[in-house]
């Protein structure tokens, strides 16, 4: 009853039951961010390792890899076009049958 009295007291309401103490809330001070901190900066690998012979080699092999990547995406995609399906009607009437069976009994 004090709970319910502290609430309609909060809400603006009458203070039927006294009693209830509500302590108040305290937070921990969580700091302040430096005036010495900043956004971090991009710098590109090429700036850090500079363009020598093995990192050309890396990037020539990177786009080797890439290249032959899409020729495989461009191939498969073209199987994916020609695909053709050859339809039984028998097989599909079978199903069909078996499907109503099914419902019936299930209606049943």
């Amino acid at each position: 009853a004090q709970l319910a009295s502290a609430a309609n007291v909060i809400a603006g309401g009458v203070n039927f039951a006294p009693g209830f103490m509500l302590k108040p809330l305290r937070f921990e001070y969580g700091g302040a961010l430096g005036s010495g901190l900043q956004a971090p900066v991009f710098i590109p690998a090429q700036t850090i390792l500079g363009t020598n012979e093995t990192s050309t080699a890396d990037n020539t092999k990177m786009m080797e890899a890439i290249t032959a990547q899409a020729i495989a995406i461009a191939e498969q995609n073209k199987r994916i076009d020609n695909i053709k399906v050859h339809v039984v009607t028998r097989e599909i009437t079978t199903a069909q049958k078996k499907d109503q069976q099914s419902t019936q009994l299930a209606t049943l």
